[in-house]
């Protein structure tokens, strides 16, 4: 019927077609005059063009006729934009099939890089002296300034909105540092609360799923628990490092739990090319070990949680920078031997 909306269910049923006047009792919201800013008769409920959804035609154009609305045909402009979505970003490698566009297309990472050595906190705010939240995000602010590299939030215990609310002071805290927050298997936490990452179990999502979806920064690791597992995770693509452990007893883990030794640390890390992050049992005095072994860096719960007070987590930050750092003027004179 002339002079009535006739659109999608979505659209605004009902309304009068008119100018933006303001004196007008029913004038359209200003995002309707901007895409259509001239008036006219909307089509026909079943006239949708999809790409743009209903649009206008003249009412005078219309009605001088004695035709029914007719919905105008899209611009071929629109089917430009779509193939060019579809053929992805621009560039040489995306182009001829090059390097970028094959990673892209296992699942393979987008070249993020970790520092070498990365430090890792990983959080269990039980384990401090005040669990709360508010004294876990002034840690997690202190190791950052310290120099540690990335932060692990994993809080399994809290609810959703707590555990997005603490990501999102984490991120806060570690600004202008250079630490990234990950969290721990909430790829949906990680993604709302703004973390630069996520940390997988071993047994949870595919992270090809979450590499097709995440930006290229996106940092994705797993904890693997043998070098075969490790081979795998590789293999699958998607993962920017790998965390192996328990290398040494810890007490986050039961008694009964086997530490796997620097041996098997040293075994994986032969093994893939990922960069391996050891953990459980971490410390100053084991560290240089861990880097013998080869592997990228350390993450540590306990050395962070238990620290008394700023200026003793600071030291203990940089203890493990030093032993996982190796000596290059002693393994220049170990080469020239």
């Amino acid at each position: 019927m002339p002079g009535t909306i006739a659109t999608s269910p979505r659209a605004w049923i009902g309304w009068r077609v008119c100018r933006p006047e303001d004196s007008h009792p029913r004038p359209q919201p200003a995002s309707v005059r901007r895409l259509f800013p001239r008036s006219g008769s909307h089509p026909h409920r079943r006239a949708v063009v999809r790409p743009l959804g209903a649009q206008r035609v003249c009412a005078d154009a219309s009605r001088a006729s004695g035709v029914s609305p007719e919905p105008v045909p899209p611009r071929c402009r629109v089917g430009r934009r779509r193939r060019d979505r579809n053929r992805g970003p621009r560039g040489a490698g995306a182009r001829r099939g090059g390097a970028p566009a094959r990673a892209a297309a296992a699942g393979g990472s987008q070249a993020v890089t970790l520092p070498r050595p990365a430090l890792c906190f990983v959080t269990d705010r039980r384990r401090g002296a005040d669990p709360s939240i508010l004294a876990l995000v002034e840690r997690i602010g202190a190791a950052a300034r310290a120099g540690v590299s990335l932060v692990q939030i994993r809080e399994r215990d809290l609810d959703d909105r707590s555990l997005t609310a603490l990501v999102r002071d984490s991120v806060a805290a570690v600004a202008g540092t250079g630490a990234r927050v990950l969290v721990n298997d909430r790829v949906d936490v990680a993604a709302a609360a703004g973390a630069a990452g996520v940390h997988l179990r071993g047994d949870s999502i595919a992270a090809p799923c979450i590499r097709s979806i995440a930006p290229p920064s996106f940092l994705i690791g797993r904890s693997v628990h043998g070098a075969d597992e490790a081979r795998a995770v590789e293999a699958a693509g998607g993962c920017d490092y790998v965390f192996f452990g328990s290398v040494f007893a810890s007490r986050g883990k039961p008694a009964a739990h086997p530490a796997a030794g620097i041996d098997a640390l040293a075994r994986v890390c032969r093994a893939v090319s990922l960069p391996v992050i050891a953990i459980g049992g971490v410390d100053p005095a084991n560290a240089a070990a861990i880097a013998g072994a080869g592997a990228a860096g350390a993450a540590a719960i306990g050395v962070f949680m238990t620290a008394a007070d700023e200026a003793a987590l600071a030291s203990s930050v940089a203890a493990l920078q030093r032993a996982l750092t190796p000596d290059r003027r002693l393994s220049k004179v170990t080469a020239e031997k």
